[in-house]
């Protein structure tokens, strides 16, 4: 189940928001070696994911973006859900440049994303980031 809303709110904010439900509905495996198999691989797929974005176009070429993120907790391996905050402001400066400001992950220090099994490794963390990025245009 999924349900995205693309709702241009005036002229000059546009929101967002996505709800996703996975339901994974597969027979039920009489040997035991597979259904484990099975039900390993269900628990690697977050269940719900959510967000939220936004888009403001400010006057004299500013523009603000934000996006909220959730995702539910994985089963197998363990990863926790979390929550994400991204902001990103930006200036044009003419037809061809732009410089903005980003922030990544501004809810947490770090939150885990992923665990490798196929290789022994260490848990893959996403940190928090803030990133000055100028584009031209040409």
């Amino acid at each position: 189940f999924e349900l995205v809303v693309d709702w241009q709110i005036g002229s000059d904010w546009r929101i967002q928001p996505s709800y996703s439900r996975l339901y994974l509905s597969s027979p039920r495996l009489a040997d035991p070696a597979a259904a484990a198999a099975q039900n390993e691989l269900e628990g690697r797929v977050p269940r719900h994911r959510a967000s939220l974005r936004s888009s403001w176009t400010l006057s004299n070429g500013h523009q603000f973006d934000l996006w909220l993120k959730y995702v539910s907790l994985l089963d197998n391996p363990a990863v926790p859900a979390y929550t994400v905050l991204d902001l990103r402001y930006a200036v044009r400066l003419g037809k061809q440049a732009e410089v903005a400001l980003i922030g990544q992950n501004l809810l947490d220090k770090r939150h885990m994303e992923f665990v490798a099994d196929s290789l022994p490794s260490q848990p893959s963390e996403i940190g928090r980031s803030l990133m000055l990025k100028g584009t031209w245009r040409f």
